[in-house]
Formats: C-alpha cells, sequence, structure tokens
C-alpha cells in the first residue's frame, strides 16, 4: 500500500477560509470588470507556471428521509476548494493541485460519507509528456503518469465529479492520441484512490488522513472516438470503449471483489439550433462479482448487466433558447437474489447528477436496477442565466432487486416495482462569467408502492430536497 503525504495540518483552517476571503475580496474590486479576473494574473506569474483554484460553499436540506433505516430530515453546509499548480517546460507539464471537501454544519442525524467530506488532500500530482507538433503529422499525443483525475465519453463510467463535494482521483498511467480530424484514441492503468478517513466520527469533525491506492483494486480501459469524417453524413459522432475493473477485500477494505469487464458505445448528435439532436449509448458487463461487501459474504456470482439510454431533444430558435428532451434510461437489477448470478448493472466510477439529478445527501438513483423515463425542458432567458424543469418516473427492473440507493429491497418480490415520480429544477446565473456563480435547485419525489410497501421501508412522507450554492473560480 502506498501513502502520499498530505500538506501540514497548520494550513488547513487557512485552505478551508481562502475561497470565501476571495469572494469578497472580488465582489468588491472585480465584480464590474469586463474580464474575467484570475489569481494568475493578479500575481503576475512567469509564463512557465499557472495557478488556478475554485471555491464553492452549498447548503443542503432534505425533508423526510427515504433510506431504509433513515428518519426525519437532514441538512449539511459543505465546502470545496481546490488549488491547481500547473509548470510547462518544453514539451513537460507538472500538475499539483489540493483538495479541501469538508462539512461546516450538519444535523445530528444527517450521514456524512466519503463523498461529502474528503478533508485536504492531494487530488493531482503528476507529470505529463506532450507531443504536439501537429504540422507534421496531425497528431497530438500525451503520456501522463502519476495521481490524476478522468474524464472518459459521455461520463458515465468515468468522471471528474462537479456537483458531490469529493472528487474521484487515479494513480496510474494514461495515453491519448488525438488527430485533428477528431479521431481519438486513449488507453489507462490505475489504482482508484480511496478517500480516506472512511469512519463516520473522524468524518464528521473534517480529520485528515493522507488518501492511498493499492494494487488490490485495479480499474484500466480504452476508448476510441471515431473521426468526424466517418460520420459526415449523419452529423453524428460515435465512439467505443471498454472498461476493466478488478478488486479484492483487505483487512481494512471489504469489497465486492468485482472482476468485471465493461464493454459499450455512444452514438450522439450535437445539440443545433432548429434541429433535433440524439443520444444512443448502451453497455454490457460480464465477469464475477458478490451479491455484498459483508465479510461472511464469500460466494462468487457470474456477472452479466446491461445498461442502455436513449435521448432526443430539439432546440427551438425562440425566446429563452428552449430545448425539450426525451429520456429513457435502463439499467439491469439482480433477477434472482439465490441463483448463482449477478445482474446488478455497476457504473464504475461515472456520475450521475446530469441523468438523475442532485446528489449530496440526496441523490435517490443510479445506474443499477432501474428503469426510467423522462422528459426535461431548458430554458436561457439570458447570456448569465439558464434554467430547466424536469420530471421522471422510476421503475426497478427486477422487483426482487434492492431500490439500490435506499438500500430498500423485498426479495420475494411482492412489493411492486414502481418506486415513484420526481420533479426537479435548476437555477444558475453567472453573475460574472468565469469567477462567481450561483446556482439553486431542488427536487420533490412522489414514492411509489414499492418505495412505501417493501418490508424495510422507512415508512417517511414524501422526499422533499433543496440547495443553494455559490462558486467562485479565480
Amino acid at each position: 500500500m502506498h501513502t502520499f503525504q498530505i500538506v501540514p495540518d497548520s494550513i488547513i483552517k487557512c485552505l478551508q477560509k481562502i475561497g470565501l476571503s476571495l469572494i469578497c475580496i472580488f465582489s468588491v474590486s472585480y465584480v464590474h470588470a469586463e474580464q474575467p479576473w484570475s489569481l494568475n494574473s493578479a500575481l503576475d506569474m512567469p509564463d512557465w507556471l499557472t495557478v488556478s483554484g475554485q471555491h464553492r460553499t452549498r447548503y443542503e436540506t432534505l425533508d423526510n428521509q427515504f433510506r431504509a433505516n433513515g428518519n426525519g430530515n437532514d441538512q449539511i453546509l459543505v465546502f470545496r476548494t481546490n488549488i491547481l499548480a500547473q509548470v510547462t517546460w518544453d514539451q513537460w507539464e507538472f500538475g499539483f493541485e489540493l483538495l479541501d471537501s469538508r462539512q461546516a454544519y450538519a444535523d445530528d442525524n444527517t450521514k456524512i460519507s466519503s463523498g461529502d467530506v474528503n478533508p485536504l488532500d492531494v487530488l493531482q500530482t503528476y507529470i505529463q509528456w506532450n507531443d504536439s507538433n501537429i504540422s507534421q503529422n496531425d497528431v497530438i499525443n500525451n503520456v501522463r503518469v502519476g495521481r490524476f483525475t478522468m474524464d472518459v465519453g459521455s461520463r458515465r463510467f468515468v468522471a471528474r465529479n462537479k456537483f458531490r463535494n469529493a472528487i474521484n482521483s487515479f494513480t496510474g498511467i494514461d495515453w491519448n492520441r488525438t488527430k485533428d480530424n477528431g479521431e481519438q484514441l486513449r488507453a489507462f492503468y490505475t489504482l482508484p484512490v480511496q478517500r480516506l478517513p472512511r469512519e463516520f466520527d473522524r468524518r464528521k469533525r473534517n480529520r485528515t488522513q493522507g488518501d492511498d491506492q493499492d494494487i488490490e483494486v485495479a480499474f484500466w480501459g480504452t476508448y476510441y472516438k471515431f473521426p468526424k469524417l466517418a460520420l459526415s453524413r449523419l452529423n453524428s459522432e460515435a465512439e467505443l470503449f471498454y472498461f476493466g475493473v478488478d478488486e479484492s477485500d483487505t483487512h481494512n477494505r471489504p469489497t465486492r471483489n468485482r472482476d468485471i469487464h465493461t464493454l459499450g458505445g455512444r452514438l450522439y448528435k450535437n445539440k443545433s439550433l432548429s434541429e433535433f439532436d440524439y443520444q444512443i449509448e448502451a453497455a454490457y458487463q460480464f465477469g464475477e462479482s458478490r451479491a455484498t461487501i459483508f465479510v461472511n459474504d464469500t460466494e462468487d456470482l457470474d456477472h452479466m448487466a446491461y445498461f442502455g439510454r436513449a435521448e432526443l431533444g430539439y432546440s427551438f430558435a425562440a425566446n429563452w433558447s428552449p430545448r425539450l428532451v426525451a429520456q429513457f434510461d435502463y439499467a439491469s437489477g439482480d433477477s434472482d437474489p439465490d441463483d448463482d448470478d449477478n445482474n446488478r448493472f455497476d457504473s464504475l466510477y461515472g456520475v450521475r447528477r446530469f441523468d438523475f439529478g442532485p446528489l449530496g445527501i440526496y441523490g435517490p438513483f443510479a445506474r443499477a436496477n432501474i428503469i426510467s423515463p423522462g422528459i426535461r425542458l431548458q430554458l436561457k432567458p439570458s447570456s448569465k442565466v439558464a434554467l430547466f424543469v424536469a420530471h421522471r418516473a422510476y421503475w426497478l427492473a427486477s422487483n426482487k432487486d434492492a431500490w439500490v440507493v435506499a438500500r430498500v429491497r423485498d426479495p420475494e418480490g411482492d412489493s411492486g416495482s414502481y418506486l415513484g415520480q420526481q420533479l426537479e429544477a435548476r437555477l444558475r446565473w453567472d453573475i460574472h462569467p468565469k469567477n462567481l456563480r450561483w446556482e439553486i435547485g431542488g427536487a420533490y419525489l412522489f414514492k411509489g408502492g414499492f418505495a412505501n410497501d417493501a418490508p424495510n421501508a422507512n415508512g417517511q412522507s414524501d422526499p422533499n430536497f433543496l440547495y443553494s450554492q455559490f462558486t467562485f473560480s479565480f
């Protein structure tokens, strides 16, 4: 096992407050400036050094907990501050990024996960070689080695988190080759970074502990994007991907011992005014996994699961630039808890906010054991303001498998499969573009039969969630 040495505790409070202080300075001095303000320009950094960062403050409140054994209401105030320094020298780049994700306040009943709190640690520290001599071969090659974050394809299986307070990172090697015709080939082999501390009481007190990775969990993959000319007649783009994950238990980290492989692809057309756009994505998983992470669960099951997504949108040439989108998602569930197969789809290290709604202390749905049609209306009243309203209905793909996030299950399948309907809305205002953004959003879940009648459902009323956040980029 290898652990990165984190920054001394003496600067933790300074880093926690730096974002709020910069917001105040910026608001007083630069809010009326025409150009975005940057720390790099303000400090007059040399050409070979770039320093940037972001601070976000978010308040969340959830009425009527939906999770099994949950009760009452939850609320939390979280901070996220990151600072990235990049040094470039000839064809080399050195990156170092600190991330501090912490909670400033939480109700006693609020369950704080490692997705909410990951106190001061190293998010990225890497060296990258760049070969960008396009004039000779029309190809850009780069190779990263170290600890880094990744966005791959649609971001549904590998992504750097945007909404969640903590961020995924990986230690390993990442090779990327891109041609000027849009063709891209990428391959990586990594050890996913385990966010620490794991203990709830230490997370609630924002205790620091160096994140680590070990050889017992490996994640690798390849990604190929077709050149634009290949689908020029369809005005579309296409990609193929393969991801593998192999993990085993350690003395202090139980796992589902996944040894699974994910094959898939995506065909899509980007949005354009007065035209239809679409997206079709599908994936097939196979290998072995266990049903739970419990220590006494030692049975390896044959893993075979499926995922599919279809989306059709249209952008209207009208005031407020309306775009209407119809969506459908399917992710298989375990059809029989007593057989030797596991059919529940695993979304690996992807993100789900842009499909299923806000996360944080909410986030009731994931790409596992779910069937969900939906519709969304996006509006842009001005260049600085954007909003959307969305409605989705949810069913279990298998009524004998769990509502995964809520950990509610009826192994007999007698509670039906209808989870309910979710209404969601979000408003974004770029107060000063590329510097200061305010966002408010919320969701209301009208619970269905399964969510109310399953044996371990908590019996609470319909959940409703609200959040408000300020983000300052510098």
